[in-house]
């Protein structure tokens, strides 16, 4: 056979993602945690970027973000409404990324990266709404499991007064202000259900008395049903709240409202 000499020539495929990894990796590396405190956001500048979210001493997740502190400040909110979550046991580190580069490509090699210790990446932490229709179905995340929502956290942004149900709901859904997902009978861009005209009407209709300032979210939402009469179920689940005009026994939820339709 004939010998065949090394060819002076060959294919070369620059691995991009891989060198990123490497100088994210080592980036990080070099910075200090720093704890997740709305004082700290306001000396970030908006942009966008990578970051890492610590529980103690251990990595929980890493995540993108096209406005940074915007984002922490975020986290911040939903986990301090978070039952078996000490605040002050929560850190970041954070690096901004230039605007030539993608946030995705350098978040997808992170989480590749971390896979093995970031377990809220893949448990659920920040999942969207499943929709009504799988309530009983949506609570396998262990997130939601081990940090359950704290429904007494106070309503600050709700005073007292008299307002019809419709306002007093959208107020209190409000995603800037409340640190979880609440949801009430209406249908929605996401959610294209049938419309319960009815129930409709009667939330826009029917005149509540909010009693007091601050009161919890617990509190305000059992005031509404009780308010609203016959045929609303106000219900708990370990990362949400509902109000619906129903009566369902949820295998996952503890019924607020009525009382007579608690286990």
């Amino acid at each position: 056979m004939p010998h065949h000499e090394p060819q002076p020539f060959a294919e070369f495929d620059f691995d991009l993602a891989r060198a990123v990894l490497e100088q994210l990796v080592e980036a990080f590396n070099q910075l200090p945690t720093g704890l997740l405190s709305p004082t700290l956001f306001q000396h970030m500048h908006r942009s966008q970027g990578v970051y890492q979210l610590y529980l103690g001493p251990d990595l929980r997740y890493v995540g993108k973000a096209s406005h940074l502190p915007a984002r922490l400040a975020k986290h911040y909110r939903t986990l301090s409404a978070r039952q078996n979550i000490d605040i002050t046991q929560l850190g970041f580190r954070a690096l901004y990324i230039h605007r030539n580069w993608t946030t995705w490509t350098t978040e997808e090699a992170m989480i590749r990266h971390f896979i093995s210790v970031t377990h809220w990446n893949t448990s659920g932490f920040g999942s969207n709404d499943p929709g009504h229709n799988r309530e009983d179905t949506a609570e396998d995340d262990t997130f939601n499991n081990q940090y359950p929502i704290n429904p007494d956290i106070p309503c600050t942004w709700i005073g007292p007064q008299t307002s019809t149900a419709w306002e007093i709901l959208n107020a209190l859904e409000d995603a800037k202000k409340l640190p979880y997902l609440f949801r009430f009978q209406r249908v929605t861009k996401k959610f294209h259900r049938p419309v319960d005209h009815d129930a409709q009407h009667q939330l826009k209709e029917t005149r509540i008395s909010i009693p007091r300032a601050n009161m919890t979210v617990r509190e305000l939402l059992i005031e509404i049903a009780r308010q609203l009469g016959g045929g609303w179920q106000a219900t708990q689940f370990k990362g949400r709240l509902i109000l619906y005009k129903e009566r369902v026994r949820y295998n996952h939820g503890i019924i607020l409202w009525p009382p007579d339709v608690r286990p």
